[in-house]
């Protein structure tokens, strides 16, 4: 997790506040079209982050989700505190458009834990957010700090989706030792009366930062 120091123009904050105020029980907010997709993903495939989803759509924080080719080198996702407003703690969450395709849910879910701690802190603002992330996590860098729940929860994630695409690709492939009418196992023949053997569905994920070893999610406390 990473609160960046980037400016953010006023029409986006006003923006948001509107959104607000005009439907409070979405919290959790994908504002481009990848993001989109990441979140549907990751409500489909993963418990865990349902449940992160769940917690935040119960908090007072709101949360703006987007892809950006403008992080760091090595930095894969972030998650800032832009403000507090008209009741609710606005959180912006940006992801890595670099992100390979299988990464880019446990990133997502890394990054939700960190809006889920801030949503059960008090914090509304940078120093008493200062003091929660200083609690809760450990410094990786100058202005970046990570916690161990967070890795913990991506890790779980990760492991999570594996198990949910092999389930989705044994139902989309016939019986096993049943070959649909027609069929034929490459290499083999298909006589009339006799079964094929339909070969297994192989699905490997591997795990691929930015930049191998050195891609993570982090936090960044602004400077002020």
């Amino acid at each position: 997790m990473n609160y960046w120091s980037i400016p953010l123009s006023l029409s986006l904050l006003l923006a948001a506040a509107a959104l607000a105020a005009a439907d409070p029980l979405v919290k959790v907010r994908p504002i481009d079209a990848p993001s989109t997709r990441t979140l549907a993903r990751a409500l489909d495939g993963s418990a865990v982050v349902r449940g992160l989803v769940g917690e935040l759509e119960s908090s007072n924080v709101v949360v703006h989700i987007l892809f950006s080719r403008d992080l760091p080198v090595g930095i894969a996702g972030t998650t800032r505190f832009v403000t507090s407003r008209g009741g609710h703690r606005y959180l912006r969450i940006t992801l890595s458009a670099l992100l390979r395709d299988h990464d880019r849910v446990p990133i997502l879910a890394h990054e939700l834990q960190h809006a889920a701690e801030i949503a059960r802190s008090d914090a509304h603002d940078v120093p008493r957010l200062r003091a929660v992330i200083h609690a809760a996590g450990y410094r990786t860098r100058e202005n970046y700090f990570e916690t161990d729940a967070a890795l913990l929860i991506e890790k779980n994630v990760r492991e999570e989706l594996r198990a949910w695409q092999a389930l989705t690709a044994r139902r989309a492939t016939p019986a096993r030792g049943v070959a649909p009418a027609g069929s034929a196992v490459p290499g083999k023949e298909c006589r009339p009366g006799k079964e094929c053997l339909q070969p297994e569905p192989v699905i490997e994920l591997h795990h691929q930062h930015l930049r191998p070893g050195r891609a993570k999610a982090t936090a960044e406390v602004p400077k002020r």
